[in-house]
């Protein structure tokens, strides 16, 4: 009874599978901020989870090192359509964003072109860090 319950769990996974792409933005490496999940169909989800938990939903490509992300839809999308389908109704971004891979790890960019390894967070208030910025290690990871 084992192997057929293994079996049938190992050809679902296997046959219903999708081939998403994780990351996962971490503050102070204990506070999760955003995570952003890259489908196979070149579609983006990308999530707040920090503040109010609320997604956008976009089309991404990758260019050498760098990631686009086109977001295109805010909060929820039609359920009648798939998010690609939907994605195709609009006829430009709202926002776009630039980051930049290496290895499993992307970084944000600045209107400059330098990579963010540091973010400053309010909430989060050190004793002396009114004199260094109130500044913290900010890395988005890739999720095994």
């Amino acid at each position: 009874m084992k192997i057929i319950y293994l079996s049938i769990f190992l050809i679902g996974t296997n046959l219903y599978a999708q081939d998403t792409i994780v990351y996962k933005g971490i503050l102070r490496n204990t506070f999760l901020i955003e995570t952003i999940e890259l489908y196979s169909d070149s579609t983006f989800k990308w999530t707040n989870e920090y503040d109010l938990s609320w997604s956008e939903y976009g089309k991404y490509k990758i260019a050498e090192n760098k990631l686009i992300l086109d977001h295109y839809i805010f909060s929820v999308y039609p359920e009648t359509m798939s998010l690609k389908d939907s994605i195709a109704t609009l006829e430009k971004p709202t926002q776009t964003r630039i980051l930049e891979i290496e290895n499993n790890r992307i970084y944000p960019m600045s209107d400059k072109g330098k990579r963010i390894t540091k973010m400053k967070d309010p909430y989060f208030r050190r004793k002396w860090g009114w004199l260094f910025g109130n500044r913290f290690e900010y890395k988005i990871t890739r999720e095994k």
